[in-house]
Parts: C-alpha cells; sequence; structure tokens
C-alpha cells in the first residue's frame, strides 16, 4: 500500500505558490501539501517543524536562495523539487509548467 507524500511548497510569489498548489492538488493524489513558505526563512521553519517527505522549492529568492537552503540540510531525509521561473536555471531537457 502506498502512502501520501507531505508537501512543503516555497516560493516568494504568492501567485506562483497558489499555481504550483493547485497544480499538485489536482494531478498528484499522493501528494498532501501540508505547508506553503515565501521565504527561505519561513520554510526552514516549516521544514523543522513538519518533516515533510518533498520541498518544492525556488531557487530565487530574496535574502536566501532556495539553493543556500537546501545546503543547510547535510543530511536531509527529503527530496527536493527546484520550480523556477528563470531560464538559466533550466537545463535543456527540462520543460516548464
Amino acid at each position: 500500500m502506498r502512502r501520501n507524500l507531505n508537501v512543503l511548497v516555497v516560493d516568494d510569489e504568492a501567485p506562483a505558490r497558489a499555481h504550483l498548489c493547485r497544480q499538485i492538488e489536482n494531478t498528484c493524489p499522493s501528494l498532501n501539501v501540508v505547508a506553503t513558505a515565501s521565504s527561505a526563512a519561513e520554510a526552514r521553519s516549516y521544514i523543522d517543524n513538519y518533516s515533510p517527505d518533498v520541498v518544492f522549492l525556488d531557487i530565487q529568492m530574496p535574502y536566501e536562495s532556495g539553493l543556500e537552503l537546501i545546503e543547510t540540510y547535510q543530511d536531509r531525509d527529503f527530496y527536493v523539487v527546484f520550480a523556477t521561473s528563470f531560464n538559466e536555471y533550466a537545463s535543456s531537457e527540462t520543460k516548464s509548467v
């Protein structure tokens, strides 16, 4: 039996967070969005409190980037899915959502 995975969505732009949450809810019934965060500092608090299985993470955010946030978790026990609208972070093999 498969279990549902708890998800944290992190993006500094509210419309992007809402859009990604809708996409997850509409297409991935086994993913449960437990929280959203608008900054790396807020995300850190949610990661520590909710222990998500998956973090959908914006790369470029004010004050601390998603990449800098993830570097602080040397022994992380969650998956990371980077979500960004910046072309310089996407490879030619990646499609934008």
